[in-house]
């Protein structure tokens, strides 16, 4: 998956009660994400740092084959 369309996804979500989950290639669980509160484009190509309440986590957007959002 492509970073840009996967950061604007999460920076809709800072501040709100959206959740997002993530399916990586080979991954047999998905991951959840929610309560975001910063989103950053890294310096490599498809790094994205996000910032949580409970934890700083590091995706490579080229390893998301999935990602989904329930609507509210």
């Amino acid at each position: 998956m492509e970073r840009g369309p996967l950061i604007q996804v999460l920076e809709d979500m800072v501040g709100s009660a959206k959740e997002l989950d993530l399916h990586m290639s080979g991954a047999s669980e998905t991951v959840e994400l929610r309560n975001v509160e910063k989103v950053e484009a890294l310096i490599s190509q498809h790094g994205i740092r996000v910032t949580t309440k409970q934890n700083v986590i590091y995706i490579d957007a080229s390893h998301v084959s999935m990602a989904w959002q329930t609507r509210l």
